[in-house]
């Protein structure tokens, strides 16, 4: 038997009910009780205003998922039936998008195992499925200013040698790697101030002269976790908004791994 978590279905509740509303994502493999959870949310949220839907079970086809989802659904919403696979798709962004009780209230859709939506990939035109399932169903970006967001692509050399942060010459090396195959960043991965062969400088003035932007690795530290790889225990010292030992690098970015389990202690750290 699981016990209810009542404390985390509340917080669920919240973001639903915040203004603008968020989605929240469970985080949770077999027999953590996220199933449960999720049929305790339809009932505390209301039967007639929500849709519990197993992805798994119903995401063999887009068309059989489109039809599964209105099959079950408490709501008006018609009896669609597109031709392919893309269609089905959008009939069904579409329908998460516009449906509501009938009250006029919003519709509420738990999903669960949403991960099983990949399935849809190897279908014509759906190459990037959750991408827009996500980007469909969130709201418009409250940043009035973006431009300061690079994407790109990185090399990284921890992957083929985990001690190469702690050598100049090993990390050069991924700069030139990511130069010559006209990448934007190189990442810096754990224990780079700890060097051992030459100075973290000398990549940073390496890079600067080809235009590579580096990336510098950070344990996010503190009471939440025992990691021992460096830097660590920084991201709780605050100067001038950036992490302690970013100051004078040249820096494009940081990647941040070990977060807190609990949510909002991550987001109020970063």
């Amino acid at each position: 038997m699981i016990t209810p978590r009542s404390t985390l279905t509340r917080r669920v509740v919240a973001a639903l009910d915040a203004s603008p509303s968020r989605i929240p994502v469970l985080l949770g493999g077999c027999g953590s009780g996220r199933t449960t959870l999720l049929h305790q949310l339809r009932d505390r949220i209301g039967r007639t205003t929500s849709q519990y839907i197993n992805v798994e079970r119903a995401a063999t086809t887009p068309e059989r998922f489109l039809r599964a989802v209105i099959a079950t659904s408490p709501f008006p919403v018609g009896d669609a039936a597109p031709s392919g696979a893309r269609m089905a798709f959008e009939s069904t962004l579409a329908l998460f998008n516009r449906t509501g009780g009938s009250g006029g209230e919003p519709a509420t859709f738990l999903l669960d195992e949403f991960l099983e939506l990949r399935t849809f990939e190897s279908f014509p035109g759906l190459r990037r499925v959750l991408h827009d399932l996500v980007n469909d169903l969130s709201p418009p970006s409250r940043l009035s200013d973006t431009s300061w967001i690079k994407p790109g692509r990185a090399s990284w050399s921890w992957w083929s040698q985990d001690d190469s942060p702690k050598h100049a010459e090993a990390l050069n090396r991924f700069v030139d790697l990511a130069d010559d195959m006209g990448w934007e960043y190189s990442l810096v991965d754990a224990n780079w101030n700890f060097m051992e062969t030459g100075k973290i400088e000398d990549v940073v003035a390496h890079a600067r002269a080809k235009d590579i932007g580096l990336l510098f690795w950070y344990n996010s530290g503190g009471p939440h976790n025992d990691v021992t790889e460096a830097p660590r225990d920084r991201m709780h010292l605050r100067d001038d908004g950036l992490p302690n030992g970013l100051h004078g690098l040249h820096h494009r970015g940081a990647q941040v791994e070990f977060s807190p389990v609990k949510v909002d202690v991550a987001i109020d750290q970063f």
